[in-house]
């Protein structure tokens, strides 16, 4: 409700449609521009909008009682006329009549309590129809008047926008990101005889109370086959090295060691790798810290399943004050989401023979490229879906802003350059915002069918598009195919778009603004495996379809093979459609 209100505000305030030309920044020809401006708007705003103010007034009237009591019962009578129609301004008022015609329309399926769908395509018709056109949308006179006749419209445009934002707010739409909840986990029975543990933690010039509270939280766990290895990275502090001196007293199982120079992050935890003595390697940050039971719940884990070889857990963040905040609920094992990103991060706990060490030339990305050859060689990779790593959010670290750490993100490219590389696997890598990359697959031939026109098609892909889908673009068919290409996948499904451009696929992300926004899930700009798979729109090698013989049953049919499914938001499709939308489930 306070979005509501938050809209609802902008409305009213611009409802009156007073325009107010804003003062050129250009000097002589800036100032006449807007003296000319400003003349023209008085001379034709004199009477001429008036139609549309009160029309404006009846919607900020009709809204009112339901914004402060959410009674959508309320009437103020009907709608006065729309807009009169000008000459020279036909080409925006005419768009303007369909606005007002289709905000009364949404009013209605809101307060009609109509399905999800229904209101999510009368809300994406009233966003489009309230953009006045551009001027590259024109042409002659009217392009030609275009900076003039915009002041006319300019509040309008904003009203549109915040009329139907309000609309939408007032029904839970678009739906606010689940930032999720911090809890500690349940307790787990802690082994007596498990495996020694050796967590690895280079330090480099740490502030004390840190440091500090980060060992203290390995002093604390409930499982006692445990090692830490400190190696101070040539932090030069006599402060800090008699702090080291201090753990080393307080228990035994404390290791420590100094380098001379500065060598980096790499080199320090190779160091602190080749002091460990453990079957079992983990890796701390110094500025981080462990849930107690951390250690309890990765020597169980191994314990309980033999063959696997490393494994990760979920996580959360510390800000300056230590608070707990900003939980990351991870999916189990996804090598997609791996591509995207470094998810594993923290907790990360590997067999002490599959770590051959970080490798130079990769700071800021040396843990990922470490994951990504790890999963090349691992027989399983395990999650524990528990937060047992508490990663702190300071200044300079990279869980605050990844901006901080800009090498990172070349140094990332170049790791899972190196993976494709090494696993025979095509595809170029980019980066589309720091830390997080696309694999760019070669493109196929594609052909669109639906379940019954298949068997006519020579095309590599069949890219499936039902009822109420619109067409993806041609951007959108070459992801689907490049990605169907791969010999792994066998399903690829597009991100869904709502006509108000919330998501309606993938099910974690929907009714979410298609904005990027972080959940405790992550990203739904993130390919990533799935466990669904939409009806309506999704791709698959022709040659894999013929051998299975059709669509029934298609996604378990594709993992019975050892075959993928996955998601990729390159690829977008828009439902249109008013009927419920549905995903085919246990994909």
């Amino acid at each position: 409700m306070a979005d509501a209100k938050q809209w609802f505000a902008q409305a009213a305030a611009n409802a009156h449609l007073v325009a107010e030309v804003p003062q050129s920044h250009r000097s002589v020809v800036g100032r006449v521009v807007t003296v000319s401006k400003r003349l023209f708007v008085a001379a034709v705003d004199t009477g001429f909008l008036q139609p549309q103010r009160r029309f404006n007034q009846h919607l900020v009237e009709r809204l009112r009682p339901v914004v402060q009591r959410g009674d959508w019962t309320s009437g103020t009578g009907p709608a006065p006329d729309e807009t009169a129609i000008d000459g020279w301004f036909a080409f925006a008022i005419e768009r303007q009549r369909e606005w007002n015609k289709a905000v009364l329309e949404l009013i209605d399926v809101a307060s009609g309590g109509g399905a999800l769908p229904a209101l999510h395509s009368a809300l994406g018709r009233a966003l489009a129809l309230g953009k006045i056109p551009m001027g590259e949308e024109l042409s002659g006179l009217a392009k030609g008047t275009y900076p003039l006749w915009f002041e006319l419209f300019r509040k309008q445009q904003v009203f549109n926008e915040a009329i139907v934002r309000t609309v939408g707010a007032l029904k839970g739409l678009p739906r606010a990101p689940d930032l999720g909840t911090v809890s500690d986990p349940p307790p787990i029975a802690v082994l007596q005889d498990g495996p020694l543990i050796s967590v690895v933690t280079p330090v480099f010039r740490t502030p004390e109370a840190v440091l500090t509270a980060c060992v203290d939280s390995v002093l604390a766990q409930t499982y006692s086959r445990w090692e830490l290895c400190l190696v101070d990275d040539g932090s030069a502090q006599p402060a800090l090295a008699s702090l080291f001196e201090a753990f080393a007293r307080k228990d035994p199982r404390i290791r420590v060691e100094h380098q001379v120079k500065n060598e980096g992050i790499a080199r320090a935890t190779n160091r602190a790798l080749a002091m460990a003595t453990g079957e079992l390697v983990a890796f701390l940050d110094h500025d981080d810290t462990l849930d107690p039971q951390a250690l309890a719940y990765a020597a169980a884990e191994f314990r309980a399943v033999p063959e696997t070889d490393f494994l990760y857990s979920d996580e959360d963040k510390l800000d300056a004050a230590g608070k707990r905040g900003f939980p990351f609920f991870k999916p189990d094992w996804s090598p997609e989401l791996l591509r995207s990103c470094n998810y594993a991060c923290h907790f990360l706990v590997a067999r002490r023979g599959l770590v051959d060490g970080l490798r130079d030339g990769f700071d800021g990305a040396q843990d990922y490229d470490l994951v990504l050859r790890m999963s090349e060689r691992a027989r399983r990779v395990g999650h524990i879906p528990h937060v047992l790593y508490h990663w702190r959010s300071g200044p300079q670290s990279t869980a605050l802003d990844v901006a901080n750490k800009p090498m990172a993100t070349a140094a990332g490219v170049r790791a899972l350059t190196a993976h494709l590389a090494r696993t025979g696997q095509g595809g170029e890598v980019v980066s589309p915002v720091p830390t997080n990359y696309r694999v760019r697959c070669a493109p196929a031939s594609v052909s669109v069918v639906t379940a019954t026109t298949w068997q006519a098609t020579t095309a590599k892909v069949c890219v499936f598009v039902g009822p109420g889908v619109s067409l993806p673009d041609a951007d959108s068919m070459s992801e689907l195919a490049g990605q169907a290409m791969r010999p792994e996948i066998g399903l690829v499904c597009p991100k869904v778009l709502y006509p108000d451009q919330t998501i309606c696929f993938p099910t974690p992300f929907e009714h979410l603004e298609d904005n990027a926004q972080w959940t405790a899930k992550g990203l739904a700009d993130w390919t990533r495996d799935v466990d669904s798979v939409s009806e309506h729109c999704f791709a698959i090698r022709t040659e894999l379809l013929q051998r299975l013989g059709g669509t029934d049953q298609l996604a378990l049919r594709i993992r019975a093979l050892g075959l993928r499914v996955v998601f990729t938001p390159y690829a977008r499709a828009a439902f249109q459609g008013n009927g419920l939308y549905r995903v085919i489930e246990n994909a």
